[in-house]
């Protein structure tokens, strides 16, 4: 089973607000989408970095949660989807 944890990254003076995903040597960054919940920009970006690099497939379905101390979310990619 693979780990992938999320933070938010707010804008800045070039780039709007963003959600950073990480898991198992890899990293991406996803635009936020302000349609959806901040469960679901989250869950998205870590659905991104999977896809990516072929953890899982669009069928899979994460499992996931925010984090205690806030910090951003963690979802757990089920074993045997790469």
């Amino acid at each position: 089973m693979r780990c992938i944890t999320t933070k938010y990254l707010g804008p800045t003076n070039t780039k709007g607000t963003r959600v950073k995903a990480s898991g198992y040597n890899s990293h991406t960054t996803v635009s936020w989408d302000y349609s959806r919940s901040t469960y679901h920009n989250h869950e998205r970006a870590a659905r991104t970095l999977a896809l990516l690099n072929g953890w899982m497939d669009e069928h899979t379905v994460l499992l996931g949660g925010a984090l205690p101390n806030s910090d951003g979310h963690a979802f757990l990619v089920p074993p045997d989807n790469h």
